[in-house]
């Protein structure tokens, strides 16, 4: 005959909790290397990259203040003398509001154009924003030298006090509007879609546009 075994069961014990199971592990090595630390060689080599380009940004900006001041005097001729016998100030309004700032805001996209395509530059719509600014600084700051230069054998005051006023005013207006073609040039790029290269660019010209507008309506008046 056989036996039965009986188990006593406690019924306060509790059941074994289960071993958790192992967390998956990331494919691939951590950000910032195999141990998951920054390199800082990576980044000194970006941070001389950056400074780089920003210098490029002014000097080059700087060129086109030179390029469009030809630019502006050819092309506005051009387009604008038949005006003359009309009316002065129509030409001037013309050269100055509508001619002036397309030719302008386009010269000033060339850095931009230029750190792209020969330097590779790759960067955020941000950083495009900020390049944008160094480069119209470097284009206001050039269109500054320049005035003063014609304006000085006449009058050094006039020039000095000229001077002055573009330091102040024209010179962040030109880093302004680049801000905005740099910002819709990074987005370009990141979309892969002209257009948003295409607002940020209107939206420049119409700002310069209405500062050379303001400019132009206080000298008529204090010549009236």
């Amino acid at each position: 005959m056989t036996g039965t075994r009986f188990t006593l069961v406690d019924p306060d014990a509790k059941a074994p909790e289960p071993e958790p199971e192992p967390s998956p592990q990331p494919h691939g090595p951590p950000a910032g290397g195999p141990s998951g630390a920054r390199d800082p060689e990576t980044d000194r080599f970006h941070a001389r990259r950056w400074r780089k380009h920003k210098l490029l940004a002014l000097v080059i900006g700087a060129l086109g203040g030179g390029l469009a001041g030809y630019a502006n005097t050819t092309y506005g001729l051009a387009i604008g003398l038949p005006l003359v016998a009309v009316d002065p100030n129509l030409f001037l309004v013309v050269l100055v509001v509508l001619i002036a700032p397309v030719v302008e805001e386009h010269v000033k996209l060339l850095a931009l154009v230029f750190l792209r395509s020969e330097e590779r530059a790759t960067y955020t719509p941000r950083r495009w924003l900020v390049l944008g600014a160094f480069a119209g600084a470097g284009f206001g700051l050039a269109e500054a030298a320049l005035y003063w230069q014609a304006i000085a054998p006449t009058s050094l005051a006039a020039a000095n006090l000229n001077l002055g006023m573009r330091l102040l005013l024209t010179v962040p207006m030109h880093a302004l509007t680049v801000t905005a073609t740099g910002y819709g040039y990074g987005l370009s790029r990141h979309d892969r879609s002209i257009k948003p290269l295409i607002q940020g660019l209107a939206v420049a010209i119409l700002v310069h546009a209405a500062y050379n507008g303001f400019q132009i309506l206080q000298a008529l008046e204090g010549g009236l």
